[in-house]
């Protein structure tokens, strides 16, 4: 009875550990994947955070255009 209770404790302590190690392994695999994920949102937002920016810089720079012609038109016809 002895044995068979040492064996019994000795199983699931080597269970508790190995599934300790399987707990590890998966938390460094979704590290992982956050890590890569997060990094290309991080890129993505850059880019995207570009392409808002230039696409404004034009709409400023037509708007400014914009205003120039309609003063000269106004000075030429006074």
């Amino acid at each position: 009875m002895k044995k068979f209770f040492n064996i019994n404790i000795n199983l699931e302590y080597k269970l508790g550990v190995k599934k300790k190690e399987e707990e590890r392994q998966v938390r460094k695999i979704v590290d992982f994947i956050l890590t890569i994920g997060s990094t290309i949102f991080n890129v993505a937002l850059d880019r995207l955070t570009f392409i808002l920016k230039s696409l404004m810089d034009k709409m400023y720079q037509q708007q400014q255009q914009q205003q120039g012609s309609v003063q000269l038109e106004y000075q030429c016809n006074q």
